[in-house]
């Protein structure tokens, strides 16, 4: 790496208010890194990791299953993990895969889904 490209690094852990925190935070590291003499360039690397409760997640995802009728939210098996989340199950086509899939995904904090569902 280039010595007169710093690197910004670090973790927000606030889901809350990341995505706020992080543009508030990365302009002013940015705006005071700017100011030192030969640096020539920014690396952002500060990453948000949402904390969430396992419950909370599984019970969102089978709340919008429930709420769309294309799904029989019960055929669904629904693990959290660190990592993100586990569905497993039968659904009757690929359209049903996406919705299930989908709703997985818009969860707040589900930052991996993996699909083992089978059509």
């Amino acid at each position: 790496m280039d010595p007169r490209v710093i690197g910004l690094v670090g973790v927000n852990q606030n889901f809350t208010a990341a995505a706020l925190a992080q543009k508030i935070s990365t302009a002013s590291l940015e705006s005071g890194v700017r100011k030192i003499s030969g640096v020539t360039g920014i690396t952002n690397f500060i990453t948000i990791k949402a904390h969430v409760q396992a419950g909370d997640v599984k019970q969102k995802i089978q709340d919008a299953l429930k709420r769309s009728a294309e799904v029989e939210a019960n055929a669904i098996r629904i693990t959290v993990t660190d990592s993100g989340v586990r569905l497993e199950g039968k659904v009757n086509d690929w359209r049903e895969r996406e919705i299930v899939e989908k709703a997985a995904w818009s969860v707040p904090g589900v930052m991996a889904v993996d699909d083992r569902l089978t059509v």
